[in-house]
C-alpha cells in the first residue's frame, strides 16, 4: 500500500506550504484527487466515506499534512541561522502574540 500511495503524495504534497493560503474550494479540490486516489488503491467502492477511506490506508487528512508539513518547514527556518525567512516569521510571531495579548487584556 505504501509504495503505490507515494507518488499521488508527493504530487499533492508538492509547495503545500506555498498554497496552504489559498482558498478553501481550492483545498477541497485536492481532498478530492486524495480521496480518489484512495479509493484507487484500496479498492474501495464510490460512496465510501473519505474519512474510512484515510483510516483504511493510514493517511492523515490533508489539512492535517498541510499543518505538520508547515510545522517541520518553521523548525527548518529556525534551525537555520541566517535563513532569508527567519525575519519574517519572527516578525508574524511578534504580531500574533501582541494580537494575544491585546485580546487577553480586552476580556479581563
Amino acid at each position: 500500500m505504501e509504495r503505490w500511495w507515494r507518488s499521488p503524495s508527493c504530487f499533492i504534497d508538492y509547495g503545500s506550504e506555498a498554497f496552504n493560503t489559498s482558498s478553501l474550494t481550492t483545498k477541497a479540490k485536492l481532498d478530492v484527487i486524495q480521496a480518489k486516489a484512495m479509493r484507487i488503491c484500496c479498492g474501495a467502492m464510490t460512496g465510501t466515506p473519505t474519512s474510512a477511506l484515510q483510516v483504511e490506508c493510514g493517511q492523515p487528512s490533508l489539512e492535517k499534512r498541510r499543518k505538520r508539513m508547515m510545522a517541520d518547514y518553521g523548525i527548518k527556518i529556525k534551525c537555520i541561522p541566517n535563513h532569508p525567512t527567519l525575519e519574517t516569521l519572527a516578525d508574524k510571531r511578534r504580531i500574533i502574540m501582541a494580537s494575544l495579548t491585546e485580546a487577553e487584556a480586552l476580556v479581563s
